[in-house]
């Protein structure tokens, strides 16, 4: 990729980004009805979903730091896949929205 190409995914990706994220704040409140249930209190598989959905924020600046630095110095290809990380929160979560609003 050359810089120019980086610099507008860079741009555009983190708009989306921070676009998603009421509706990442939503999931998450809503994420919390999962401990409703007594028996799911004790599993750890449950908690760590749990905490991995709040971990969306920690990724989002994560990617956005990384990528401008690595940006900053040069290295477009490198900025590019930092600035797709956030994406592990955004596609499953806007696949869920996308999915509940055309039902």
């Amino acid at each position: 990729m050359n810089k120019k190409k980086t610099l507008i995914a860079l741009i555009a990706l983190q708009c989306i980004y921070v676009a998603f994220s009421p509706f990442w704040l939503y999931f998450a409140t809503v994420s919390t009805m999962i401990f409703d249930n007594p028996e799911t209190a004790n599993d750890p598989w449950i908690f760590l979903i749990f905490v991995l959905n709040l971990m969306y924020p920690t990724g989002l600046l994560a990617g956005m730091i990384v990528s401008w630095v690595l940006f900053a110095r040069g290295r477009w290809a490198a900025a590019w896949k930092w600035n797709l990380i956030p994406l592990l929160w955004v596609v499953p979560i806007g696949s869920f929205f996308f999915y509940a609003f055309l039902r």
